[in-house]
């Protein structure tokens, strides 16, 4: 059998049927006590409002399936910084606020629909959570690699950033006691170097997020360390890696080159240069773990894991010397990599 149609087919069965389904009706999940809305899912995007306004490439989604462009996040960020500090204040709600970028998938179906991906965020972590929806996500169906398209909405990436720091700039007094956390999975990290790209030291400023998440990141791993450098709007950066990924493995084989979210032996092996930047965390130990292990039903439940992004996800540092569920602590190509204990 042709090797690259023997690799399509093992990621096939990997991913499924990717959420190819013609229902978009989200459907309750009695056992899961995550509080699931009912109503049909629209798979548009709102209309446009103008030409200068408009994300070209992508869409802005709430946990409720609300979708808005980039003309409207000011308003969404303003009523959600007061819906945030009224929490604070009363010490109930959400008192916190995700950016998530997505990866590969039929979205926002699926973080919606199929496995309620932003409503998990949103409830497990006491949160308010906005979805950066990037087009063309499922682009190639279950076996695709979308990298054009992934790459194509970092500007649109790269906008909603710009946005958010001016409204920071300007409202600090409303965001002064509000922390956020930006969560790129898989194939996001694609987009998020695209709009690196356009981005200098000085652009975004410094502490745009409390704490940045690269979890599972499909993109290659060599070479990262040139666009990571990049990110000088956050002091607390985490990449995650899992050797055992069931994604990425065929994802690597597939395209001859390891993968970022595959772990400390896949960095060795390829003689992968990891950033002075970050924190590397590797999950290999934990067994059967999957691919989107940042929300409690793919963490099998370790409770170090549940720890560690019930940490970073709520904006808060992650300290590996106070951190029990770290097993031995190793250095990858003059970096320390920090290994997870299996339980």
């Amino acid at each position: 059998m042709n090797k690259g149609i023997m690799f399509a087919a093992m990621l096939l069965i990997l991913f499924g049927n990717g959420g190819c389904g013609k229902s978009t009706v989200i459907k309750s999940e009695s056992t899961s006590g995550l509080a699931i809305d009912t109503k049909p899912v629209s798979s548009q995007p709102p209309a446009s409002t103008s030409p200068t306004s408009a994300l070209k490439h992508s869409i802005l989604v709430k946990p409720d399936g609300t979708r808005f462009n980039l003309d409207q996040l000011p308003n969404e960020l303003d009523a959600m910084a007061d819906r945030i500090n009224e929490n604070i204040k009363t010490g109930k709600g959400a008192d916190n606020f995700i950016l998530y970028v997505h990866g590969r998938g039929q979205e926002p179906d699926k973080c919606l629909a199929k496995k309620h991906t932003c409503l998990k965020l949103q409830q497990e972590n006491t949160a308010e959570v906005i979805m950066f929806n990037w087009q063309g996500s499922h682009d190639g169906g279950p076996a695709g690699y979308p990298n054009k398209q992934a790459e194509a909405s970092g500007s649109d990436l790269k906008a909603v950033l710009d946005i958010y720091r001016q409204y920071k700039d300007t409202h600090k007094d409303k965001f002064g006691k509000i922390r956020s956390a930006l969560i790129v999975h898989s194939m996001g990290s694609n987009v998020l170097r695209k709009a690196l790209d356009r981005y200098d030291d000085n652009s975004l400023g410094q502490n745009l997020f409390d704490t940045i998440i690269l979890s599972a990141n499909a993109v290659e791993a060599k070479g990262h360390i040139e666009w990571l450098g990049k990110i000088k709007f956050s002091d607390h950066i985490y990449v995650t890696g899992n050797e055992h990924d069931p994604i990425l493995g065929p994802l690597a084989r597939l395209h001859f080159d390891k993968r970022l979210g595959q772990g400390l032996k896949a960095w060795e092996k390829s003689s992968v240069e990891l950033s002075g930047q970050a924190n590397y965390l590797d999950f290999s130990n934990i067994n059967g773990l999957g691919h989107q292990y940042f929300v409690k039903s793919g963490q099998k439940g370790n409770p170090y894991l549940a720890r560690f992004f019930a940490t970073v996800l709520d904006g808060k540092p992650f300290e590996p010397k106070d951190f029990p569920g770290i097993k031995e602590q190793e250095q990858g190509n003059g970096n320390v990599v920090y290994i997870f204990k299996a339980k």
